[in-house]
């Protein structure tokens, strides 16, 4: 617990007594924003990843939830969480996430077993009445070179982070091509990617869409 909630390289430094060199970590440095535009003003995503089996053993569940500002577009970390729940109690963290901010789209990382997950994830969307476009995502190429692609926009403060999101924050500031855990700066790279790619529709109806 201490070394989720202080990120592992403080964890290592301080209790530890194993200072890690500072090159191995790619985000040395995350911004975060102290007020953010309204929603309206932004295209705003969400990107699971979700792990195929739960428990203390596995890898986490990562949810990002990104706003990009459509004038400026400048991205703001709204909501990033890291889990270790089953697939059906992770959907329905979700579900009472969506009704609080205006998601556009979803993008859902599927590989593997990950695509049947999406549909019983989408089964349990129009079981509550949420109608949003969920696309399923096969990442190609190796993850570490996509995460790393991440860097200049994190370095320059072009992505923004969200700083109540302790854990999922650590994990990201933590990342470095060995790292244990890497679903949180995953999970981001498909929510930046997500974002990029949707034209807001300013005046729509969503019913229409299904």
């Amino acid at each position: 617990m201490a070394r989720q909630m202080m990120g592992e390289k403080s964890f290592y430094k301080e209790l530890q007594n194993d200072p890690r060199s500072t090159d191995d970590y790619i985000f040395q440095n995350i911004s975060y924003w102290e007020v953010r535009p309204e929603y309206e003003d932004l295209e705003i995503v969400m990107y699971i990843d979700p792990a195929i089996k739960a428990g203390k053993r596995n890898d986490y569940s990562a949810v990002t939830i990104i706003g990009r500002h459509e004038k400026t577009g400048q991205m703001y970390v709204l909501d990033g969480q890291i889990y270790k729940l089953l697939p059906d109690d992770l959907f329905q963290v979700i579900i009472e996430k969506l009704p609080l901010i205006p998601v556009e789209k979803i993008g859902f990382e599927a590989t593997q077993a990950q695509s049947y997950m999406k549909q019983k994830f989408e089964e349990s969307l129009w079981e509550h009445q949420i109608f949003i476009s969920v696309d399923e995502v096969n990442s190609k190429g190796q993850k570490h070179e996509r995460i790393i692609t991440l860097e200049p926009d994190i370095k320059r403060g072009f992505i923004l982070f969200n700083p109540m999101n302790v854990s999922y924050n650590n994990q990201v500031r933590d990342y470095n091509k060995g790292a244990k855990h890497d679903d949180a700066p995953d999970s981001l790279y498909g929510a930046v990617q997500l974002v990029q790619g949707v034209q807001k529709l300013k005046f729509y109806d969503r019913s229409l869409l299904f």
